[in-house]
């Protein structure tokens, strides 16, 4: 860390990792500012309120709102470097969007130019990189048909261009499915790939010239329709040479910083999926075995702070899964996940425990919702 850092984090989206990151910059004694959202933010429910320094005036991401609330900061720190905390898949892309202006109004963002950012980022761009370093990724599949199923429909861009929301995958099992995908998303960029059941794996990476940094984190389970995951434990590398065809790849565009690269394995073959060059869901994992945010300021040196052993569980994630009557991926054999899991739940700390509470009894509400509305409908069909 260079002297005079204060971490800046514009929150309200991710919040998973905007704990994490808290948790690890108050664990070892770093100064952070959070910029919140003026409603509805998560962060505000724990411990980290003291650390709102401001409130954004708009919901949506404004840059001249946010420019705005740097300038503030920056009255308030004169003496600090603030540093950027790459958190929100949406916050990061507008901050590259915007990038002379934010470093001109004092914010220091190390994230990668917004080219290979975006390269990385985009699904369809990604694939082509891992392409041409031999690393394997789904067959594509020109148009779906009830012969190709099952298929995921993927899109070429992360946010829409036509209502700039953010796209999600989606999984097609039946032709019920490419139906309804047809009907929601037939003026959306998608593009078509075989669907992989095996294994799913994360590969957790730092990247500064030289210094690579690698953990493995094995998924266990994972949210309807490609969303969060829900369960997820340390391993192993389980394929060195994926691990090191990654690490090339990454290094020959000179990319820095954190980056998260998905990996599924089907019949002992390697396939990447997808990749985050930001902080991701489970980051607290990544954290408790050494990774922390210490390395955002690419000072050259990166020691390890000390791992503990934990795992990953966000019950709140998986009950809302269930109020949705949505189907949980399973990966593997799922065992008594919540007596193994329970200790490695996100927020049931001390720190997070009202938005625990908050969290867990809100999905309990939005279940019977949905079973009284289930309820008020079999009940008209039988009238």
């Amino acid at each position: 860390m260079a002297v005079g850092d204060h971490y800046v984090i514009f929150s309200g989206a991710n919040e998973r990792a905007i704990v994490a990151c808290c948790r690890d910059l108050s664990r070892h004694g770093l100064p952070f500012s959070i910029i919140a959202r003026p409603t509805h933010d998560k962060i505000s429910l724990t411990a980290y309120r003291k650390n709102i320094a401001r409130y954004r005036t708009q919901d949506a991401l404004n840059a001249e709102d946010m420019l705005a609330q740097i300038a503030a900061l920056r009255a308030q720190y004169p003496d600090k470097r603030l540093l950027f905390v790459p958190t929100a898949e949406s916050v990061n892309r507008l901050i590259l969007l915007h990038r002379a202006r934010f470093s001109a109004a004092g914010l220091t963002i190390t994230l990668c130019a917004a080219s290979l950012y975006l390269t990385l980022s985009d699904k369809s761009t990604c694939n082509a990189l891992a392409h041409s370093f031999g690393i394997k990724t789904p067959e594509p599949i020109a148009m779906p048909d009830e012969s190709q199923l099952p298929l995921v429909a993927k899109p070429v861009t992360e946010f829409s261009r036509l209502s700039g929301k953010k796209l999600y995958p989606q999984l097609l099992f039946t032709a019920a499915h490419i139906a309804d995908f047809n009907q929601r998303y037939r003026n959306e960029n998608y593009f078509y790939q075989r669907f992989i059941d095996g294994k799913s794996y994360y590969l957790l990476m730092f990247v500064d010239r030289s210094v690579v940094k690698c953990l493995w984190q094995r998924n266990l389970l994972q949210q309807a329709e490609g969303k969060s995951i829900i369960a997820a434990e340390i391993c192993a590398c389980p394929d060195p040479q994926f691990e090191s065809s990654a690490i090339a790849m990454l290094q020959s565009t000179g990319f820095s910083g954190f980056i998260m690269i998905e990996m599924m394995q089907e019949q002992g073959i390697s396939f990447l999926i997808e990749a985050n060059p930001r902080l991701w869901g489970p980051l607290q994992l990544a954290l408790d075995q050494g990774f922390t945010l210490r390395w955002l300021g690419l000072s050259g040196i990166y020691p390890d702070a000390l791992p503990r052993r934990r795992k990953y569980f966000w019950l709140g994630g998986l009950l809302w899964n269930r109020a949705e009557r949505k189907p949980v991926r399973h990966f593997g054999d799922p065992g008594n996940l919540l007596r193994r899991f329970i200790q490695g739940e996100i927020y049931s700390q001390r720190d997070t425990a009202f938005l625990f509470v908050k969290e867990c009894s809100a999905a309990f509400k939005h279940y019977l919702k949905k079973q009284g509305a289930r309820s008020e409908s079999l009940t008209a069909r039988i009238d």
